[in-house]
């Protein structure tokens, strides 16, 4: 039951003051009986104003600048209640502030990153996205930003496939393939919620062709380190910091955890009869797909009988950066991410003989040609199965 009883309106108003600097008609924002105005830009007579209608008068038959104002004004009106409805479909208590900021950035809905900023801030507001992927939105933006210091800077509707695929070559030209190709993608997705938010009549991203991701090096560790990490874990002197950390990837490395998923770890609702963990993923909890499965003896003892939320959020680079620094103290020379625990715990699975299909109900993902990755990962599985014929 939702009991959020925020009372948010907001009404086209007019100034008695013709001459005030930037217009008389401006948007009137309550929240709780709080009141803001916002000006609109827009000097008109007062008598010529139906309140009610929040519309303006003509001033003589045929007045097309009446006609045009009243045209933004409706599309003011449209864009606010769009905000005040994201606030409440999300039961986030807004404040003034709150719509300050994202007007801020609001600055016009014909400009492209204006836009696309917006929307990003939103979606983490409504907890559709977590930090990380906006910070890696924003990320994308601001190479953007850095385009448009040496192009035109991009408008809705006017945008052309060409200059999608300059940006493109732009981007390649200083950054990793991989990492144009993750920025490509924001963009496409971005592209698409104007397209439904009704800002163009062309999506110049319908025919653009996507690059694909380059098979990289992907270090993992492998069993026998899993076990050398675990004996480091539990013998090692730690600071508290330190101890977290490595607790954290144990848990991906036994569970096949995402980050995002271990920062929403709580043994009250996502254990059950002690050792079985049922979870809805973070990256996929829009689907309402959930993951079950029976854990490892080991995997029970890390998350422990603590009846709260286990782990606070933190940023990965600390995370990455705590990490490698305690792997190679604990004797191995790898370059290691905070997601190799999500890898090494897969190929390890299927080193011990796990199943494939089993895996990708594990993993969570919603096709198996996802955890096929995996059994190219996997170095020592086949020469260990070609060695078994030698007993035949």
């Amino acid at each position: 039951m939702s009991y959020y009883q925020q009372k948010i309106s907001v009404k086209i108003r007019m100034r008695s003051r013709v001459d005030a600097p930037n217009g008389n008609l401006f948007v009137q924002l309550i929240i709780d009986g709080v009141s803001q105005r916002y000006p609109l830009g827009i000097t008109w007579p007062t008598k010529l104003f139906d309140k009610e209608g929040e519309k303006l008068l003509p001033r003589q038959k045929g007045d097309e600048l009446c006609y045009q104002h009243n045209l933004m004004i409706q599309n003011e009106l449209a864009k606010w209640n769009k905000l005040i409805l994201r606030y409440y479909v999300s039961e986030h208590t807004a404040t003034h502030d709150d719509f300050k900021r994202v007007l801020k950035l609001y600055t016009s809905r014909h400009d492209v990153i204006g836009y696309f900023r917006v929307i990003a801030s939103l979606l983490e507001v409504e907890k559709i996205v977590d930090k990380e992927t906006a910070k890696k939105y924003n990320t994308a933006f601001n190479r953007m930003e850095q385009y448009f210091k040496i192009q035109p800077r991009w408008q809705f509707n006017t945008v052309q496939l060409f200059e999608i695929q300059q940006l493109e070559n732009w981007i390649t030209e200083t950054l990793a393939h991989n990492t144009m190709c993750g920025h490509m993608r924001v963009l496409h997705k971005f592209f698409g919620i104007a397209a439904d938010d009704g800002l163009m009549i062309y999506n110049p991203m319908d025919k653009y062709k996507m690059p694909s991701f380059q098979d990289g090096v992907r270090d993992i560790i492998e069993i026998h380190e899993i076990k050398q990490l675990k004996e480091f874990y539990d013998t090692a002197v730690l600071s508290d910091h330190e101890r977290d950390v490595l607790r954290r990837y144990l848990i991906s490395c036994y569970t096949g955890l995402r980050k995002s998923d271990i920062e929403q770890l709580d043994p009250r609702f996502h254990i059950r009869n002690g050792n079985v963990l049922r979870l809805h993923m973070f990256k996929t909890r829009r689907y309402g797909k959930s993951v079950e499965f029976t854990m490892s003896r080991t995997a029970t003892e890390l998350i422990g009988k603590k009846r709260a939320l286990l782990f606070p959020f933190m940023e990965s680079a600390l995370l990455c950066k705590t990490l490698r620094r305690l792997v190679k103290k604990a004797g191995i020379e790898k370059y290691i991410l905070f997601r190799s625990g999500r890898d090494s715990f897969a190929t390890a699975y299927l080193e011990l003989g796990g199943n494939i299909k089993d895996l990708q109900e594990i993993l969570g993902h919603g096709s198996v040609r996802y955890t096929e990755i995996y059994l190219k990962m996997t170095s020592r599985t086949k020469s260990n199965i070609m060695s078994k014929f030698d007993t035949i």
